[in-house]
């Protein structure tokens, strides 16, 4: 199969039972053809994301949870640069950035 676009390195697999090899077996199938359509969709948003920036940019967003008087929230940061635009171009939608759950009564 030939590729149009770079392919990310996912190192070494360990394989210990038939399920393992199994799995590993169809994900070698799914993760090429996921990754062109990543790409294709990718090229027509006009995204130019090198392989390393998403990666890099996916441990960025963080989430922190708030509470007070019984009332919880959680805030998270925004999420900026290659993930962002990526999510957008795949129909993605980012949760939101402040999120209010309900609270238990400890009064």
């Amino acid at each position: 199969m030939q590729y149009a676009c770079p392919r990310p390195n996912i190192g070494i697999w360990d394989h210990r039972t038939d399920a393992a090899i199994r799995g590993h077996s169809f994900c070698s199938f799914l993760a090429p053809v996921l990754w062109q359509e990543l790409w294709r969709r990718m090229q027509a948003a006009g995204i130019a994301a090198e392989w390393a920036d998403v990666m890099g940019d996916s441990g960025r967003p963080q989430e922190t949870a708030l509470e007070l008087r019984s009332k919880r929230s959680a805030t998270r940061t925004q999420g900026l640069g290659a993930v962002g635009r990526i999510a957008n171009c795949v129909g993605v939608r980012m949760p939101p950035l402040v999120r209010c759950e309900e609270g238990e009564n400890r009064g």
